[in-house]
């Protein structure tokens, strides 16, 4: 069995991208399903959501 990969660096097989933060999408969908207010910028500060919930009548 041959371990090396001619097509990756070092012999290496590529894994593909990982997520820059994976618990962003977890956080804002957790907040649009507590209010069904959509968050579409990061980082998800407190004023924005203040902001949001303004925007939304929520507050």
């Amino acid at each position: 069995m041959k371990a090396d990969d001619p097509s990756g660096p070092y012999g290496n097989k590529a894994l593909g991208e990982l997520p820059l933060m994976p618990s962003t999408p977890a956080i804002r969908n957790a907040i649009l399903d507590a209010t069904g207010c959509a968050l579409y910028q990061i980082p998800m500060t407190q004023q924005r959501l203040v902001e949001k919930f303004a925007e939304e009548g929520l507050i």
